[in-house]
């Protein structure tokens, strides 16, 4: 007979046969490793004959996704930011300029 055990990560309770070669046990719900309990825990009369087998994840914990709202800019991108609003800047710069010293007329023409 095996173990009841509850997978920490999906909350499954599953009934494993025992540990592989390296003591770890695989959940059939979610496939996560779990390590094998060093012994089982003493049974107690006041405790439900489904009682879990305390377990620990083996391997990565799963990444968390950045929380919302909160996007960060890349160095890089923040580089091209500044330099397209000088670009753009500059050329209307320009553009004003060239208008306005087309309009005014010159010292030579004034005389």
């Amino acid at each position: 007979m095996g173990m009841r055990i509850r997978c920490p990560k999906c909350r499954q309770s599953f009934e494993a046969a025992g540990p592989d070669a390296a003591g770890h046990t695989q959940c059939p719900h979610c496939q996560q490793r779990l390590k094998w309990p060093a012994k089982a825990p003493a049974a107690r009369p006041s405790a439900p004959a489904e009682a879990s087998a305390p377990v620990r994840l083996v391997g990565r914990a799963p990444a968390k996704a950045p929380p919302r709202g909160s996007k960060q800019l890349s160095p890089g991108a923040i580089i091209a930011i500044v330099t397209g609003g000088l670009v753009v800047a500059g050329v209307a710069f320009g553009v004003v300029y060239w208008a306005v010293s087309d309009a005014a007329p010159s010292p030579a023409e004034k005389k």
